[in-house]
């Protein structure tokens, strides 16, 4: 799979604020799986360069049994 450049920088801006182990989700996907059981927890902010203002992003924290 490849991205476009802007996306590409954006995803991998994420990576760099996650754990091992840990999933990071945007606000756009947390909001996608609204009723799927998946839980979140706000980790915080980050600047995605190309894409104005900050982004939110969430640790999943959850997730129902099965998934």
């Amino acid at each position: 799979m490849t991205f476009p450049a802007s996306q590409s920088k954006s995803r991998r801006g994420c990576w760099t604020h996650a754990q091992p182990g840990q999933i990071i989700a945007s606000r756009t996907m947390r909001d996608l799986v609204v009723g799927s059981g998946l839980t979140f927890d706000e980790q915080g902010e980050m600047k995605a360069s190309g894409l104005p203002g900050a982004l939110q992003y969430f640790a999943v924290t959850g997730a129902p049994p099965g998934l």
